[in-house]
């Protein structure tokens, strides 16, 4: 697969209706990346104190900037996950899982297993200094990118967390 549209078609032939899969191109992808001036260079993995690789501030940045987000988001049902993820070679938390929902969110532009997006590189905290959300919640489901931004100033070389969902209680004595 040599470009991210022949993998959404790919991955999209991998799928029937009946698997609840949405594999879409967000215009808003491209707001993104202007309004969170050169997104890929805020951010830097590195190794993490609290568990293997992490997203750390390459820069000073301040609240309300999107730092990571999906280059295709996706969504299927759990259970189509379950059978997706082994199958494409991705590992079960590849997904963003939403509470109280049968649906999960992944990239589908992660095709290559050995090397993933910046964004599964934040780690949980029950202290977080990233929000989990959508760029324009106004938008139709079909047109939504899927985003993290700061909810307050992040220093250079600080790392990036987030609020999983359903994690186990020691996770977050982290």
């Amino acid at each position: 697969v040599s470009s991210i549209a022949e993998a959404s078609l790919s991955l999209a032939g991998f799928f029937n209706a009946d698997a609840g899969v949405h594999i879409h191109l967000p215009p808003a992808i491209n707001n993104v990346e202007s309004e969170s001036s050169d997104i890929d260079e805020l951010t830097e993995v590195g190794e993490s104190n609290v568990e293997g690789k992490g997203l750390f501030a390459a820069q000073d940045i301040p609240t309300g900037v999107v730092v990571a987000h999906m280059l295709i988001p996706a969504r299927m049902k759990r259970s189509a996950w379950n059978e997706y993820h082994p199958a494409a070679g991705l590992p079960h938390d590849a997904a963003i899982y939403v509470a109280r929902s049968p649906l999960v969110f992944f990239d589908a532009a992660w095709i290559e297993p050995e090397r993933p997006p910046k964004w599964y590189r934040i780690n949980h905290s029950s202290n977080p200094n990233l929000a989990l959300g959508l760029l324009d919640a106004s938008k139709p489901p079909q047109e939504q990118s899927i985003v993290w931004r700061t909810t307050r100033r992040v220093d250079r070389r600080e790392e990036l967390f987030f609020t999983y969902e359903d994690v186990p209680a020691e996770w977050d004595d982290m």
